[in-house]
Order: structure tokens, then C-alpha cells, then sequence
């Protein structure tokens, strides 16, 4: 066995360990050095967050966050192409990424959403009903969204009264 397998499976070991008797208020930096990280559940924690550097997992087929406290996503989440499980539910989510649509891999259609994937979020952009359509959905919302944007003229000032 290679030295380089060897300390994975050394840090991997110690991860293990320190995950079992923590909870996390925000991502393990030690995350990061396992960049051949396929499943991670940070399930029932107090993260607020997931940090922008996300995007070093990049083998991350499944990511699992539900029951936390997190506020926002980073747009860098959106480059995981290998992500095919993202549950999220019962946080404090009000929006995605625009670039959602971009995790094509993701399974998040009618036939497969339960209530770990995004219910229990204070979803605005986009709607939860949008979100529960999957990815695509998403998707077509953000562009629509992002059009109408595009198309509307900047708000007129308003006069002041007297």
C-alpha cells in the first residue's frame, strides 16, 4: 500500500472519529484533504453555511445537510458535477444559486423528492412547489427570472410629498 493511501485511510479513520463526538457549527476544514470524498452527511448540526470552498470535493456525489441552520449556498456548489443527492431540508434557506440549474446530475425530480430534500425551508427564489419540479424547473424559473430582469427598465424615482 502506497504512503499516500495510507494517510487517507489514517485521516479518513480520524474524520471518522471526530465526527462521532462533535457538532458542527460550521464545515470541518478537515474535509477538504479528502478531495476523493464521495458521501458526506453533515446532517443535524448548527451549520449557518457552506463555505465557497465546497467546490474542492469534486468527486462529491452526495451531500447531505439537512437539519441545520444554514442560511445561504455558494454559487461554487453549483460546480460539483458529480453531485446526484443534495438533501437540504428543514434549514433556513430562502434561495438557491442562480447557477442551480447547472448540477444536471442531481436528482431532484417529483418521482424521487421526499421531505429531506427541501422542505422546511423558507423558500422564496424559487418557490418550494418550483423547487419540488427538480433541477430542470429550477432552472427554466432562474432563466425566466433572470430575463424579465433583463427586460424591465430600472424603477422610476418617486416624488417626494410634501
Amino acid at each position: 500500500m502506497s504512503s499516500s493511501r495510507l494517510q487517507v485511510i489514517v485521516g479518513l479513520v480520524w474524520l471518522i472519529s471526530y465526527c462521532l463526538c462533535r457538532r458542527f457549527d460550521r464545515f470541518p476544514d478537515a474535509l477538504y484533504e479528502v478531495t476523493c470524498l464521495r458521501f458526506l452527511d453533515l446532517s443535524d448540526n448548527l451549520m449557518f453555511e457552506v463555505p465557497d470552498s465546497i467546490s474542492k470535493l469534486r468527486r462529491l456525489e452526495s451531500l447531505l445537510l439537512f437539519f441545520n441552520q444554514i442560511e445561504r449556498l455558494p454559487d461554487s456548489l453549483c460546480s460539483l458535477a458529480n453531485l446526484r443527492m443534495l438533501w437540504l431540508g428543514s434549514n433556513r434557506l430562502r434561495k438557491l444559486p442562480n447557477c442551480f440549474g447547472q448540477l444536471i446530475n442531481l436528482d431532484w425530480g417529483v418521482r424521487h423528492m421526499s421531505s429531506a430534500v427541501i422542505d422546511g425551508n423558507p423558500m422564496d427564489r424559487p418557490p418550494i412547489d418550483v423547487c419540488k419540479k427538480g433541477v430542470e424547473a429550477i432552472a427554466k424559473y432562474f432563466a425566466a427570472d433572470n430575463s424579465s430582469i433583463a427586460n424591465n427598465s430600472p424603477p422610476k424615482a418617486r416624488r417626494r410629498r410634501r
